[in-house]
């Protein structure tokens, strides 16, 4: 028997919830707010964003898609701080999102992906680093829809011959110390508390969610560079629009998500492309 051929089927199954008023980094959603369809109004030329406005379109564009499935193709890819970069790492996976519920603040989903046996720890190692992704993938949805006194809202530029507008939510008390201990084989801190931005466009649309985290720098453990310095940690999502059978207006979904973690050692960024597949009847 050729032992090349023989895979290991790798599976994760991983939930998100509110406790008391703390997120716990463990679920996996895409776009994360998942509501009925509402009427989105188009914003006129310097008119300023607010945080009705922004909900308003998260319930419209980031509505049920309950089984919907996504193909995640995850690069891992290591800089030393002397300039020397380590072979770039890769892995396919394939994304079913399971369900959102808006009342407990829960979601559940299942991510799996083929490694090869000789891939052995390494592949092991990617494709929970790959984990990371879908999780900044939920937090746009948490941060939309915090609990009241969590984060304050503030409406950016209005005026950009694009159209795109920005509004930004700030922690409205101190960040807790940054520590990545119980998450560090995901690349993820365990308190995803800082600065989050949203792009969105004339029409409302969602193009853009940027995060960064507060509170740093600070010590760190993690894989790639063991006992470091974390210096900065930057997240992006980019969202595409999908068409569903059945369904008058398209859903959004995630396009490319980026997490960049900065380090006295050097630097990680961990990138994933989202390719939207067949919808299962």
């Amino acid at each position: 028997m050729n032992t090349k051929t023989l895979p290991a089927r790798i599976r994760l199954r991983v939930y998100a919830r509110r406790m008391k008023k703390e997120i716990v980094s463990l679920g996996l959603c895409f776009a994360c707010a998942i509501f009925s369809s509402v009427g989105v109004s188009v914003q006129q030329p310097g008119e300023k964003l607010t945080l009705e406005q922004l909900t308003t379109a998260a319930q419209h564009y980031f509505r049920d898609n309950a089984e919907f499935p996504l193909l995640q193709k995850t690069t891992f890819a290591v800089v030393e701080a002397n300039g020397h970069a380590r072979k770039v790492r890769s892995i396919s996976a394939e994304y079913i999102f399971a369900g959102y519920n808006r009342g407990t603040k829960t979601a559940s989903g299942r991510i799996h992906g083929n490694v090869s046996i000789w891939q052995g720890m390494n592949g092991t190692k990617t494709f929970k680093a790959a984990t990371s992704s879908v999780m900044w993938s939920m937090d746009a949805g948490q941060k939309l829809f915090a609990e009241p006194g969590e984060l304050v809202f503030e409406a950016g530029e209005t005026g950009k011959a694009d159209g795109v507008r920005t509004a930004k939510f700030i922690p409205a008390k101190p960040c807790p110390t940054v520590t990545m201990k119980d998450h560090g084989v995901w690349y993820m801190p365990e308190h995803r508390c800082g600065l989050s931005e949203f792009q969105v466009g004339g029409d409302l649309s969602f193009q853009k969610y940027t995060f960064d985290l507060s509170g740093l720098p600070a010590p760190i453990d993690i894989d790639a560079f063991g006992a470091c310095i974390l210096q900065r940690y930057h997240a992006e999502v980019e969202f595409q629009s999908v068409e569903v059978a059945g369904e008058k207006e398209p859903f959004l979904v995630p396009r490319l998500v980026t997490a960049t973690i900065e380090t006295n050692k050097g630097k990680i960024v961990i990138a994933s492309v989202y390719e939207a597949k067949a919808r299962a009847n």
